[in-house]
């Protein structure tokens, strides 16, 4: 298991490069960092998850984890979904809907500034953009973006975009 609790930005910033597409790290980073009693864990592939949240009551801390094996382009899906988790039950408390309407708008907010930034591939982006409109519980169920998801992928190895 690979643990990211870390404090420093450039430290997190590194740590999180390998997983994510090329540019956004220091944005992952500052959304960790916005949140102090936040732990990134990047963990063995789980069978049936991606990705999940949790806060941590006996040390009062939030913990996301996300599986070491993901595409860039699904760890990054993975950890704004998650994270959009975490804002929602802040925001809302806990008795909301897991994926309702607090965690779709907290998602959407959440998700917007990587889609502004002009960093992600177009591809990509775009279809992210249209996922975001009403996001699924689980967005591999959206073929588009899984697929928008492989040839950014494939693009990045192909030419280190």
């Amino acid at each position: 298991m690979k643990n990211l609790v870390l404090r420093d930005r450039e430290a997190i910033i590194r740590g999180l490069t390998p997983y994510l597409p090329p540019g956004v790290a220091p944005m992952v980073t500052d959304l960790i960092l916005a949140l102090p009693n936040l732990d990134l864990k990047i963990v063995e592939p789980r069978t049936r998850r991606r990705g999940d949240y949790q806060f941590k009551r006996e040390v009062s801390r939030h913990q996301i984890t996300i599986n070491w094996d993901l595409s860039r382009h699904n760890f990054l899906i993975t950890f704004l979904h998650e994270y959009a988790h975490l804002i929602a039950v802040q925001k809302y408390g806990n008795s909301i809907a897991p994926h309702g309407k607090e965690w779709k708008k907290e998602y959407r907010n959440v998700a917007l500034p990587f889609v502004l930034s002009g960093k992600l591939h177009p591809v990509f982006t775009a279809a992210f953009k249209h996922y975001l409109v009403n996001p699924y519980a689980s967005s591999e169920r959206d073929t588009a973006l899984m697929d928008a998801c492989r040839r950014a992928d494939a693009e990045i190895k192909q030419v280190n975009w």
